[in-house]
């Protein structure tokens, strides 16, 4: 069974991945900060951790050291609007595993579909 945890502030776009991936996955599953992915993490150990980096209560990139440290096997992708490399660098550096902006969804579908 394949999960997938999708991580953002922002329920739209959460709806918005669900759509793309969705019917492609067995379970899905969505939080709206880094503090409740990590728990759902735990209790879920999703196969993919699709992760914003800014959402109050904790941010992506905490979020992703955190599940890195609990689970350095962990796949988590970054998906977020901000491009600039102090971003990329700051996601590789938390464990992220890919790096990828939220204007084309497509390249997480083909990111996801690949591993």
């Amino acid at each position: 069974m394949t999960k997938i945890l999708s991580v953002d502030d922002n329920p739209k776009l959460r709806r918005m991945i669900a759509s793309v991936l969705k019917n492609r996955y067995d379970l899905f599953i969505e939080a709206e900060d880094g503090e409740e992915a990590f728990e759902l993490y735990k209790s879920n150990h999703p196969d993919y951790v699709i992760m914003d980096i800014e959402m109050k209560k904790v941010d992506g990139l905490t979020a992703t050291k955190n599940i890195i440290t609990y689970d350095p096997l962990a796949n988590v992708i970054i998906l977020t609007a901000h491009d600039k490399s102090v971003f990329r660098d700051a996601a590789m550096s938390a464990g992220a595993k890919a790096f990828l902006g939220k204007d084309d969804l497509t390249m997480l579908i083909n990111y996801v579909h690949k591993q």
